[in-house]
Order: C-alpha cells, then sequence, then structure tokens
C-alpha cells in the first residue's frame, strides 16, 4: 500500500513539472515571420487560457506560435502561457529589430538654371519597422559636385523622414546633363540606390558693353565692333545692313529698309571685341540691326545707324601760270596732290601746241611719287594712284605761247573734282655766265644766278677796292660808285624830264620864272647826287634790265669781252 502511494505521489510531482515546465533558453522572435514559442504533444490543440506577453500567442497543432505585431519594439520580453488542459510555460523571447525603409520618388530629375541656388525638396524616406535606424547617405557623380546632402539621417517608424539636397550652381558652369546616384545604407544592411538627373541650363542672356559703327568716306570702310561678355561664351555676332528705301506701291510711296549685306563678326583674340567690315561702295545713311547668341541660344539685339561720305581726296589748282621760261627747259609745276589712297584718271582735254609735230617738241607729262606718264595727245588719259602729289611737267622747245586744260575723274564715290587750265610762254633769253672785269681801280665779279625762268636768271655783282687806291681823306662812296641799271636810268631821266615840265607850266601859271628855274636847278643836282649814288656791296641786275657798260668805261664794246661773253 505504501508502495502505491510512493508511485502516486511520484507521478502527480511529475505531471506537476509538466505543467509547469519552464523554457530558460531566449527565444528570438523575428517579427516578419511567425515565431515559434514551443511544440509539444501535450498541447494538443488545446486554447491559451493565460498570456502575460504584451503580443498575442495561439496554439497551432502541437505547437505555441505568435505572430509578433511591429507595434511591439523591439527587445527582451518575458511572460507565461497557459493552456485550457492545464499545460502552462514560462517563456523568454528576444523581438529582434525589424526595418524596412524606401526614399520615394525612386529616382531625382528637375531642371536647374546655372546662376541659381536652392533646395531639391520631395524625397522623403518611409520607414516600416519595429525600431528608428540611421541611414547613412552619399553622392557620387558630376552632378555631385552641385549638390550638396545631409551625411545621415534618422528615421522612425511610421514617421516619414526627409532627404534634403541643396545645390548651388555658378553662372559659369556649362550648360547640360549631369548624372549622378544617391547612396543610402542602413543600419541593418538596407542600403538604396536613386539616380539623380539634373538638367542645367543657361538662359543668361549676353551682356552688350558697346556697338561702334563708326561713319566713313566711300571705299575707306573702318571696322565695326561689338564688345560683349556672357556668362558662359558667346557663340556668334551677326547684323544686317539697312538701307531706307523709297518704293512705290500704287499711288504711294513707301519707305522700307532693304537689306544691303548681312555681316558676320569675328572675334578679336584676347578681347571681349567682335569685329566685321561694312559694305563701303555706296555714300549714303545706313542703320544696324544685329545681334549677340550664346552657345545656349540666348539673344541680345542692338542697333546702331552710321553714315558713309562721299570721298574728297583730290586737291588741285584750277588755274596755274607758267610765264616766261627758257625754251628747251622743263617745267615742273605742282598742280594739286591726292590726299588718300584712290586712283584718279587724269585726262589732257585740250593743249594749243602740237604734241606731235615733225618741226617742234612739245611734251606734257603727270609727275607723281611713282614716277611720271606722258599724254600723248588731246583726249588721253593717264591713272595716278594716291596718296602723292601731283605735278604738270612741260616741255618746249620753240619761243611761243601755249595754254591747255586738264580734267580730274576719281572712282564713282567721289566728288566732282575742278578742272586744271594751265598757260605759259617759252622765250629766248641769255644764259647768265660768271665774269670778272677790271675797271680802273675796281674789280667789278658778274656771278651768275641760273634758272629756267627768264625772270629769275640773272647776275649778282660785287666788286673789290683796294685799299692804296683811295687817298687818305677821300669821300669812299666816291670811289663805291657802280652803273645804274638801264630801266633805273631812264625812270630818272622820265622823272627829270616830267618834273622840268610840271615846273614849267606851274611857273607859267604863277609868272614866276626865277623861282622855278631855281628849284629845277636844284633839283637837277639833286637828281644828279642820286643817280652817282653809293652801290650796296652786291647788287643784283635782270638780263633784261642790264644796262651796257658804255666802251668808255668798260674798254670795249658789248660783243667784244662784255659781260655776256
Amino acid at each position: 500500500m505504501k508502495h502505491k502511494t510512493t508511485i502516486a505521489a511520484s507521478l502527480l510531482l511529475l505531471l506537476s513539472g509538466l505543467a509547469a515546465a519552464t523554457h530558460t533558453n531566449e527565444i528570438q522572435a523575428n517579427p516578419a515571420n511567425k515565431t515559434v514559442l514551443a511544440t509539444n504533444s501535450t498541447v494538443n490543440g488545446s486554447n491559451v487560457s493565460t498570456n502575460t506577453f504584451s503580443f498575442p500567442v495561439r496554439t497551432e497543432n502541437n505547437s505555441l506560435v505568435s505572430d509578433i505585431p511591429l507595434s511591439i519594439p523591439a527587445g527582451v520580453y518575458d511572460g507565461r502561457v497557459e493552456l485550457e488542459n492545464n499545460y502552462s510555460h514560462n517563456f523568454t523571447v528576444r523581438v529582434l529589430p525589424y526595418v524596412n525603409w524606401s526614399l520615394t520618388p525612386d529616382k531625382i530629375e528637375d531642371t536647374i538654371n546655372v546662376g541659381t541656388s536652392g533646395k531639391l525638396t520631395g524625397q522623403t524616406i518611409s520607414l516600416t519597422g519595429n525600431t528608428n535606424t540611421t541611414i547613412d547617405v552619399s553622392l557620387n557623380g558630376n552632378v555631385s559636385k552641385y549638390l550638396q546632402v545631409t551625411d545621415q539621417v534618422t528615421v522612425y517608424p511610421d514617421i516619414n523622414s526627409s532627404v534634403v539636397l541643396q545645390y548651388n550652381v555658378r553662372e559659369t558652369t556649362e550648360y547640360g546633363l549631369y548624372n549622378g546616384t544617391l547612396q543610402l545604407n542602413g543600419s541593418y544592411n538596407n542600403s538604396q540606390q536613386v539616380p539623380v538627373r539634373l538638367q542645367f541650363k543657361d538662359n543668361v542672356t549676353p551682356a552688350i558693353q558697346d556697338v561702334e559703327t563708326p561713319s566713313f568716306t566711300a571705299t575707306f570702310p573702318e571696322n565695326f565692333t561689338v564688345k560683349a561678355s556672357d556668362n558662359l561664351n558667346i557663340s556668334a555676332v551677326k547684323a544686317e545692313v539697312l538701307n531706307e528705301t523709297q518704293v512705290q506701291s500704287g499711288n504711294t510711296t513707301e519707305t522700307v529698309n532693304k537689306t544691303i549685306e548681312t555681316l558676320s563678326f569675328t572675334k578679336i583674340e584676347n578681347t571681349q571685341k567682335w569685329a566685321a567690315r561694312p559694305p563701303a561702295e555706296s555714300p549714303g545713311t545706313f542703320y544696324v540691326d544685329g545681334y549677340v547668341v550664346d552657345g545656349a541660344g540666348n539673344r541680345a539685339n542692338f542697333t546702331s545707324k552710321y553714315s558713309v561720305e562721299e570721298i574728297d581726296a583730290v586737291e588741285v589748282n584750277s588755274s596755274v601760270s607758267l610765264q616766261n621760261y627758257r625754251v628747251e627747259s622743263e617745267i615742273v609745276e605742282k598742280i594739286g596732290k591726292v590726299e588718300r589712297e584712290t586712283p584718279v584718271e587724269i585726262t589732257l582735254e585740250s593743249f594749243s601746241q602740237p604734241l606731235q609735230s615733225p618741226n617742234e617738241t612739245w611734251n606734257l607729262a603727270i609727275k607723281t611719287r611713282n614716277g611720271e606718264k606722258f599724254l600723248r595727245n588731246e583726249n588721253h588719259s593717264v591713272t595716278v594712284e594716291g596718296p602723292t602729289p601731283v605735278y604738270l611737267k612741260v616741255y618746249g622747245n620753240v619761243p611761243e605761247r601755249f595754254d591747255g586744260r586738264l580734267s580730274f575723274e576719281g572712282v564713282k564715290q567721289h566728288v566732282p573734282i575742278d578742272d586744271v587750265r594751265f598757260n605759259g610762254q617759252y622765250l629766248q633769253c641769255k644764259v647768265p655766265k660768271k665774269e670778272i672785269i677790271t675797271v680802273f681801280d675796281r674789280n667789278v665779279t658778274y656771278s651768275p644766278v641760273n634758272s629756267d625762268s627768264c625772270e629769275k636768271a640773272g647776275w649778282r655783282v660785287s666788286y673789290f677796292i683796294s685799299a692804296d687806291t683811295v687817298p687818305i681823306g677821300s669821300n669812299l662812296k666816291q670811289s663805291t660808285r657802280v652803273f645804274i641799271p638801264e630801266q633805273v636810268q631812264e625812270e630818272t631821266e622820265d622823272f627829270r624830264e616830267n618834273e622840268k615840265q610840271r615846273l614849267k607850266e606851274k611857273a607859267a601859271d604863277n609868272a614866276d620864272w626865277g623861282k622855278v628855274f631855281l628849284f629845277i636847278a636844284v633839283l637837277g643836282w639833286g637828281a644828279f647826287l642820286w643817280e652817282r649814288r653809293v652801290a650796296p656791296s652786291w647788287y643784283y641786275t635782270r638780263l633784261k634790265t642790264t644796262d651796257l657798260l658804255s666802251t668808255d668805261f668798260l674798254g670795249g664794246d658789248d660783243d667784244e669781252g662784255g659781260i655776256f661773253g
């Protein structure tokens, strides 16, 4: 009996031990999966009567299982589970962290103007899980140079967190497409890669600092220049040259702008200037309508105005006199000048002497810095190139008068040019030669002054008086007398005769003959003294007014050793 009691007590103790079994091992539960707390045949589908855990526990076949919700934070939980069949268990459950996050949108695309800064918003991270987590953020690719992003973001369950990308794109940044990847790495080996595509747009208009369209003379254009800058680069500068034109439309006349030429400007190295050469053929007033464009197609417009003046580059002496030149001498006389680099046609319109004659020789030529060109006959033309002085060259071998006319014709844009009329005369005149003549106590030197002009040819006269021929106490003036030119003598005689006649008439009127004759005597003596006046040490005498020295004075006549030899 005692043995049975012992067996019964032992069985009861065993059942009690089974009923109050404790699992000392920690059970790891992943909220994303079903967690089995225990498996035992004694469960036998019995329902749970007591559950001290904060999460639900149920029986499934011969197991105790739990679907731990994400609302249960990660951590270690102790609890007791009893079944309706008196089966009970104590459990330690470690709820593992569970995170499932993603960034939306899953790609970042936008258009940004260069020269701006700001933020790219709208990127959020949504976390599904039972704990917060830290996400490391980085950016690569060529877009990373212009974007800044927070290195680390902490996200919490059911709370959206923002990822802000801050951009700063300088005005000098090249426009175009920039790419990169936003890399997100979580604490629990979660990661995500988000492509970033940003289109940088250049909408900065070129800045025009200066436009120069100077007026100029036809055929001598000056460069037009446009000074402009851009945040990146200027790709082209173009302009149309317009001219106001009158157009007849029915009974009305309209003024329209007609395009004369399209200009394409060329960049001047190491400057911000662009240059172009305008059309230069037609005088008038013109307008320039142009634009500056950069590589992105941004345009800045400009307008200007200029005028083209007619050429006025030829200056002439419209009347030229070439008088009293010795025959067979070349006359070279400046008749004008061409002040600019332009051609001028000179035509011999008329000439009074024969240029093609077997008996006389007459030559005409136009002389410039480039040489001389002969005018062969009337209506013959030569062309000279400026800038240069223009000379008329004449040659004749007969003592005759001549006259002629030259016409000048510039390019079509030149103002009208006056004709040049010229006239002159060739003469037979003496050629001065040096002579030294001894007259009493004097050596008289006749030095020739030669010139192709008879009026300018002559002698300069000097003489030497020896000191031993002048007595002490004598009047030196009496020893320095020279003979007066014939014209002066004739004028003296005429003056004297006129004065005599005038005084006679006055004496007759006044009946005061004594006083008159006395005055005449005094006047005659004064004239005599003037005639014997002192000559300067040099005295110039012209060929046609030289008084041939008397044979008594010179010791011979003119043809036998006189000053003409």
